[in-house]
């Protein structure tokens, strides 16, 4: 989980991270250079790992590097975190890997409800799924991570570690991710790992690095050439 801006935010999240009734095997909270010293405070009220990302490494990768169980759990620190979250977790992995005959699961991804009142958050959060799907799922072929929401295999994201880091630190995360996933893999979808979560001010932001990434990635791998290598995976097995 990176740290983020916001100490109460982060202090809520790893309050619910101790609070799981499937407790995790490790909790890494990587910070920058800029923000460690402004959260080392509420770092250390929380039985945490501590990392700081290096310049020009996203927090996330620095995050995945560090890991050392099998199963790896991106964590917003906007988020608030139920106290079953991660045995929900436990559970889709064990229902996707035999519902997808032909290829290996990677990865399993949920949605993310915007902490806004009544229907218009119910509105809201599920019009940015349904458009991240329709957008970035189209390109891809098969269902993205959505958003800081997932779940991937820790050998998976070694196998993939250089590609993904060369792209540099200012890329859309999750849809920098999807990219990597190759034929004969896939990401699981599962309604069951809604996760309730503060919105992020830095939306503009984020949606400019959202174009920059695909930009990236479609002048390696066009859509065309990428569905047809999906469709050729599937039809092998």
């Amino acid at each position: 989980m990176p740290a983020g801006h916001d100490t109460g935010l982060l202090d809520r999240c790893l309050g619910g991270l101790a609070r799981q009734t499937d407790p995790a095997g490790e909790v890494i909270v990587v910070t920058t250079v800029r923000t460690s010293g402004m959260m080392a405070a509420t770092i250390a009220g929380h039985d945490v790992t501590t990392i700081t990302a290096g310049t020009g490494v996203l927090p996330t990768w620095a995050g995945f590097d560090a890991a050392t169980h099998p199963t790896i759990v991106r964590v917003n620190p906007r988020s608030n975190p139920a106290p079953d979250h991660l045995s929900r977790v436990s559970r889709v992995w064990e229902r996707a890997r035999p519902r997808t005959p032909g290829f290996t699961v990677v990865g399993v991804s949920g949605p993310t409800r915007f902490e806004i009142p009544g229907r218009r958050g119910d509105l809201l959060s599920d019009s940015y799924r349904r458009a991240h799907g329709a957008s970035v799922g189209r390109i891809l072929g098969h269902q993205p991570f959505y958003g800081t929401n997932y779940s991937l295999s820790r050998d998976w994201w070694w196998s993939v570690r250089r590609l993904v880091c060369a792209a540099g630190p200012r890329v859309s995360e999750d849809v920098h991710l999807s990219f990597a996933v190759r034929p004969g893999e896939t990401i699981w979808y599962d309604p069951e790992l809604r996760v309730a979560a503060r919105p992020d001010p830095a939306l503009p932001g984020k949606v400019r690095d959202g174009i920059r990434t695909l930009t990236v990635n479609l002048l390696g791998e066009p859509p065309h050439e990428r569905r047809f290598g999906r469709m050729t995976a599937e039809g092998d097995g």
